[in-house]
């Protein structure tokens, strides 16, 4: 026998040995991992019982665990109900329906379904999410093919650059090759690539604690302009994770609609404009001063010229996006609308920080969807729809359709359920319902309307929409629309419940309706309605889902609201098995606690949803108000002003101040008393605090007369029965002859001890201090002996001390001063 075979064999079985013993390794330390708990499931989709459900942790193989969004919570049946035709749309947040999901695309054309074929049934599932970009509906499109749809909708393209992966992100390191990629989520599919990931982040000192979801002000500095060379590998990757979503919705059987992404180009100034990079120093200069003089002439409303100087500063860099937004605005007050348009659609290809679907990505879209019906696949052209919509202006998409940049307000979501429902060829023609007739089945009332305008009207005061030219003056218009719309909410409640009643009742099965509905209530103080409809919701959701476990929170807290502690903490518990990370389950539980006066146990429950959430502020200040009830002032101190660091408010710094007068720094209070009152100038909690601070401080320096006149003030502002009291106690025994006022004190102090309940020692000792003045000492020597009494029942050994001092001085006819 020759050696050349022997040795080959003998290879084969070392490079056979190299390959499997690494194997055999990791599969002994997946199954060890599997079967000790060790990690999370990564699925989209969780098998409950004979139905599937969201997985609230699927967000976290894309981002920091303290990042990660979660799906919308839904549960369908694993197999399709005979009859039922299923639509599984796949996307982003404008996709999801943010401000509300119940209304988005989505339920609209679900609605507008029903409206024209009421034989039939239809379902749509709702597997869009916040954040994400194509790297992850990819993997959701691979899932639902579980789910076996009879459609699938994809409407996505916004987050290509700021999402997982893109080059403009802050969930990561940037852009690997499209394998690389795709092999990494691989291995974190795996337990053994999760405990990887995770002993790699604890050698390298990471901490995904330190981190916290801000928005989209997060992104301020991940710029990427239009000349960015790493966006060619971002049309690519989009391109290749298009087509992996289109072929695994075929796969499944289903058919495909494939939207091109719609975006509000007449009302929403780019985020941030950058120079092409080769601009030199002298023609930076020159372009700011041409830039400069055009915003001169556009502000005095000579828009001819104004275009004169934009073009000029165009012809060396004409990719500076406020610029192009600016020279657009200008064309539109000439009524130039065709030049405005092209202008408009540049300014939103050349903002730097890429929050909306560009020229490019839209022609994938078409090109990765035309001619292909023979296959199955169908392009819904919503841009151009939106383009022709009566509600643009003659093809420029604003504000009628859009909340901001690219979220849709119902009249938006209604016009892309339109355009996707004329590409479903496999239906008979029918009339198509108006939007009035689709919001009557979803039950979006005036009151929903609000409130989603207010939602994106607080998101939109935040970085970076502050950083769009004319936002101010954009913010106020908006601000003033809602205001005057609120104006005409007269009965809304009413009419809303009427709604939600009719909806239900057309719609009995629909669990959306019943939450909204709910959500209504609670909203309105009806919180046994809300448990009501919550507790209907829990009895047809299997257990351990992350539907399951929103209501069961949602129920939790309203039970809370009624009272019924112990049930609502039950509820909490219930959560936490099927939505195991949320930092509000958390703060429900102890915010319970803390009703229930179980301080240490609910301060472990805070500071839970703390490491959850480093920002969320509810539990911040939840913590902050257990310190403050156990005394720790200073430590309450702390946390208000972590509060306060992250969201500006005036209870916060009532909070604050309130707690260093507890330590007695009174000139530190008032400087927070002060700050409230400026957020704040119609609190008039706040201003008797302020007025109480300033009369303490006159007090602590033996100014009488200016303390009496602030405490007044404070009094006047607001009944505060312990303020009340302080005055009552300087009238009495103030060494001012202009100042001291028996009568007055007499009238605040006898008042003060006839309120019905547990009267205070210190109250009946004001009291005895105000008799004495006026001479009355019989009834001040009463009145300071029940001061004793209440003194040694509270155990507070000062007080006693002082009370009978004073009491001394009545039984020998003389009168207490201040010192």
């Amino acid at each position: 026998m020759s050696r050349e075979p022997v040795n080959a064999r003998l290879w084969a079985g070392r490079l056979a040995l190299m390959v499997a013993v690494p194997l055999l390794a990791v599969g002994v330390l997946e199954t060890a991992l599997r079967v000790s708990g060790y990690g999370y499931e990564t699925g989209f989709l969780i098998r409950c019982g004979g139905q599937f459900a969201s997985n609230d942790r699927f967000g976290w193989r894309f981002f920091p665990k303290p990042l990660a969004t979660t799906p919308c919570a839904f549960q369908v049946p694993a197999v399709t109900p005979t009859g039922v035709c299923r639509i599984v749309v796949l996307g982003e947040s404008a996709a999801e329906g943010t401000p509300n999901a119940s209304f988005n695309f989505g339920r609209m054309l679900e609605a507008m379904l029903r409206l024209q074929y009421p034989e039939r049934r239809f379902e749509v599932v709702n597997a869009a999410m916040t954040a994400i970009n194509s790297h992850a509906i990819r993997l959701i499109a691979m899932d639902c093919r579980q789910l076996r749809p009879d459609l699938v909708v994809i409407y996505m393209g916004n987050n290509e650059v700021v999402g997982p992966f893109g080059p403009g992100t802050v969930f990561g390191g940037g852009s690997p090759h499209r394998s690389l990629i795709r092999a990494g989520l691989w291995l974190r599919s795996l337990r053994a690539g999760q405990w990887a990931h995770d002993a790699i982040g604890r050698l390298a000192g990471r901490s995904e604690q330190a981190a916290a979801w801000q928005g989209m002000e997060m992104f301020l500095d991940r710029q990427v302009p239009a000349d960015d060379s790493r966006l060619a590998a971002v049309y690519e990757n989009f391109r290749a994770n298009l087509r992996d979503i289109r072929e695994a919705a075929r796969s499944a059987g289903a058919q495909v609609i494939i939207a091109t992404v719609a975006t509000n180009l007449a009302d929403s100034p780019p985020f941030a404009s950058a120079h092409r990079t080769n601009l030199s120093g002298a023609d930076t200069n020159r372009w700011e001063m041409l830039f400069k003089a055009g915003v001169a002439e556009q502000s005095a409303g000579r828009y001819a010229a104004a275009i004169g100087k934009y073009r000029e500063a165009a012809q060396m860099d004409s990719r500076h996006a406020e610029l192009l937004f600016r020279m657009a605005d200008c064309h539109r007050s000439l009524q130039q609308l065709d030049e405005a348009r092209a202008l408009y659609t540049q300014a939103r290809d050349c903002d730097a920080l890429r929050f909306r679907a560009d020229s490019r990505i839209n022609d994938i879209i078409r090109q990765e969807a035309v001619a292909r019906e023979h296959e199955g696949v169908y392009l819904a052209d919503a841009e151009k729809a939106f383009e022709e919509s009566e509600r643009g202006e003659r093809r420029i998409p604003g504000d009628a359709l859009f909340y901001e940049h690219a979220h849709l307000r119902p009249r938006g979501n209604f016009l892309l359920a339109r355009v996707v429902r004329s590409q479903m060829r496999s239906l008979p023609a029918a009339a198509v319902p108006e939007l009035p007739a689709c919001a009557a089945l979803l039950a979006l009332t005036e009151l929903d309307e609000a409130r989603m305008t207010a939602s994106m009207l607080a998101m939109t005061a935040r970085p970076p929409f502050v950083n769009q030219f004319d936002h101010r003056e954009r913010q106020a218009r908006r601000t003033e629309q809602l205001e005057r719309f609120r104006a005409t909410l007269t009965n809304a409640f009413d009419r809303a419940r009427l709604a939600y009643d009719t909806a239900i009742n057309r719609s009995p099965d629909d669990w959306q309706l019943r939450d909204n509905f709910a959500n209504l209530l609670m909203e309105h103080g009806a919180f046994a309605g809300a448990a009501a409809e919550w507790q209907k919701l829990l009895t047809r959701m299997p257990a351990g889902s992350l539907f399951a476990a929103e209501t069961s929170l949602n129920l939790g807290e309203a039970l809370g609201r009624l009272g019924r502690l112990d049930e609502a903490m039950a509820q909490f518990q219930q959560a936490t098995k099927g939505w195991r990370d949320a930092p509000n389950i958390h703060r429900g539980m102890g915010e319970i606690l803390t009703l229930q006066q179980r301080y240490g146990e609910a301060a472990v429950e805070f500071s839970k949803a703390i490491r959850l959430n480093p920002n969320h502020l509810p539990a911040i200040n939840g913590l902050g108000m257990v310190k403050f009830k156990t005394n720790d002032f200073a430590g309450a101190v702390v946390e208000f002003k972590r509060a306060l660091s992250i969201e500006p408010s005036a209870i916060l710094c009532m909070n604050i101040g309130i707690s260093l007068e507890k330590q007695g720094k009174p000139g530190e209070a008032l400087e927070y008393f002060r700050r409230a009152l400026q957020m704040n100038p119609q609190d008039t909690h706040a201003v008797l605090r302020l007025e109480a601070a300033q009369a303490r401080a006159a007090a602590a320096r033996g100014d009488d007369g200016e303390a009496a006149r602030h405490y007044r003030l404070a009094v006047q502002a607001e009944r505060d029965p312990v303020v009340a009291l302080e005055l009552a106690a300087l009238l009495a025994a103030s060494r001012d002859d202009h100042v001291r006022n028996a009568a007055e004190a007499i009238s605040i102090a006898e008042a003060f001890c006839r309120q019905p309940g547990p009267v205070s020692a210190q109250a009946f000792d004001v009291l005895a201090a105000a008799y004495a003045t006026a001479s009355r000492f019989p009834e001040a020597c009463a009145a300071a002996a029940e001061a004793a009494r209440l003194a040694r029942a509270s155990g507070d050994a000062r007080l006693i001390e002082q009370v009978l001092a004073r009491l001394a001085l009545y039984r020998a006819g003389k009168v207490y001063r201040k010192q």
